[in-house]
C-alpha cells in the first residue's frame, strides 16, 4: 500500500464515496511523481517490527511480495561492512532528542544474489512532547544508485592508473636529463636545476591527486594552500624545522594550480638556498597567506639572511618561469621588495583561479 497524501477536499466532497475518491486520486498522483523521480518509498516501525514498501521500494530490494518484512530481515540483506552503520543510523534517527533525519549510502543483498547500492534518506515522524516524545515510524525513500557507484569506481580505477603512468613519466624524464648530462660536464648545472624542477612538480602531483587506494576508494582528504606549501618545503626544513615558518588562511587548490605554484615556491626556495636567508646559519623564511575578497595573498619574508646591496640586474630563468607561471597559469602577479634586511615576494593569486 502506497501511503497517501491527501489534497484539500472540495466543499462539494464531504460524502463518503467523495472522499474514497479523492483519496485515491491522491495515492495515484503520488504514486505517479514517485515513479517519476526514480524512487522507491519504504516506511519503517520499530515498534510492529515491519517494514513496508512502495512497488518500486520491492522491485528494487528485490522483494516483488507485498507482504512487510521484519525489521531484523530487512538488516540481514545489507552488506555485512555496511550494517553495523545502518542500524545504528536507524537507532539515531528514532532517538527522541534528535531531529529525526536519517541519510546514508549502503550495499544490499538481494534474494537474486545480486548486490545493488542504495541511497536512502528518511524522517521520523513523532508523537508527544517532552519526556513522552517517542518515534512513530522512519518514512523516507530509495533509490539505486548502482550504476553511478560503479561509474564513481570505474574513474577511481582510471585516476590511478592514470596517476601511477604521470609519476613514471617523471621519473623517465629525470632519468633522461642525468644520462644526458654525463657526456657534458658544462650542462651539469643546467641538469641538476632541471631534475630539481620536475621533484617539486612530482611532489605538487603527490599532493593533489587523489589518494585512490586499491578497491577504487577515494582519500577524501581536501588539499590546501598550507599543506602544498609544507610538502613542497619539506626538504628545505632538513637544517632546523622552525627555518622556514608556514601560516596560511584556509584555501583549497586544484590540481592545475598546484603545478603552477610548486614551480613559483621552488624557484624561490631555490635562491633562498643559494643567495638569500637559508644561505646564512640563522636566516629564517617566513610565508603568509591571507584572504582578502576574490584575492589571496601569499607573502614571501626573508630575514637574518646576507644583506642586500640592491636589486639584482638582470632576471634569471627561474624568475622569469616564476613570474610567468604566476600570470598565465593563476592570473596573478609577483612582486618582489629587494629591501636591506632581506627579500619580500608578494605573490596575488584569485581565488577562483586556485580551484582549477
Amino acid at each position: 500500500m502506497t501511503p497517501s497524501v491527501i489534497l484539500p477536499v472540495p466543499p462539494h466532497a464531504t460524502d463518503p464515496a467523495a472522499l474514497s475518491a479523492q483519496l485515491e486520486e491522491s495515492a495515484h498522483l503520488l504514486e505517479l511523481a514517485v515513479e517519476a523521480a526514480d524512487l522507491g518509498l519504504w516506511w519503517l516501525s520499530l515498534d510492529a517490527d515491519t517494514l513496508k514498501g512502495s512497488p518500486r521500494c520491492r522491485r528494487i530490494i528485490g522483494f516483488p511480495s507485498e507482504a512487510p518484512l521484519r525489521y531484523r530481515q530487512w538488516l540481514g540483506m545489507l552488506h555485512p561492512d555496511d550494517r553495523d552503520e545502518n542500524h545504528r543510523l536507524v537507532q539515531a534517527a528514532f532517538d527522541p532528542a534528535g531531529d529525526g533525519g536519517y541519510r546514508t549510502a549502503y550495499r544490499l543483498l538481494r534474494p537474486d544474489g545480486q548486490v545493488v547500492w542504495i541511497a536512502a534518506m528518511g524522517q521520523v515522524e513523532f508523537a508527544g512532547e517532552g519526556a513522552a516524545r517517542r518515534g512513530l515510524q522512519l518514512v523516507g525513500t530509495f533509490r539505486d544508485i548502482t550504476a553511478a557507484r560503479q561509474d564513481e569506481e570505474a574513474r577511481a580505477l582510471l585516476t590511478r592508473e592514470l596517476s601511477h603512468r604521470i609519476k613514471n613519466i617523471f621519473a623517465v624524464v629525470t632519468s633522461m636529463v642525468s644520462l644526458s648530462a654525463r657526456d657534458y660536464p658544462e650542462a651539469k648545472p643546467y641538469a641538476r636545476e632541471l631534475r630539481e624542477r620536475i621533484d617539486a612538480l612530482s611532489r605538487a602531483h603527490d599532493y593533489v591527486r587523489p589518494h585512490v587506494t586499491e578497491d577504487g576508494a577515494g582519500g577524501g582528504a581536501t588539499t590546501t594552500v598550507q599543506g602544498l606549501l609544507d610538502e613542497l618545503l619539506a626538504p628545505y626544513r632538513a637544517t632546523g624545522p622552525d627555518r622556514i615558518r608556514i601560516r596560511c588562511a584556509e584555501a583549497a587548490i586544484g590540481e592545475r594550480s598546484a603545478t603552477a605554484l610548486a614551480l613559483i615556491v621552488h624557484e624561490q626556495a631555490t635562491n633562498a638556498v643559494k643567495y638569500g636567508a637559508l644561505a646564512a646559519p640563522e636566516g629564517v623564511v617566513r610565508i603568509d597567506g591571507t584572504r582578502d575578497g576574490d584575492t589571496y595573498r601569499l607573502r614571501w619574508r626573508e630575514e637574518g639572511g646576507p644583506p642586500i646591496e640592491r636589486a639584482p640586474d638582470r632576471q634569471g630563468f627561474g624568475t622569469v618561469l616564476a613570474a610567468r607561471s604566476a600570470r598565465d597559469q593563476l592570473g596573478g602577479a609577483i612582486a618582489y621588495d629587494w629591501a636591506a634586511t632581506g627579500l619580500v615576494i608578494t605573490i596575488d593569486l584569485p581565488v577562483a583561479a586556485l580551484l582549477s
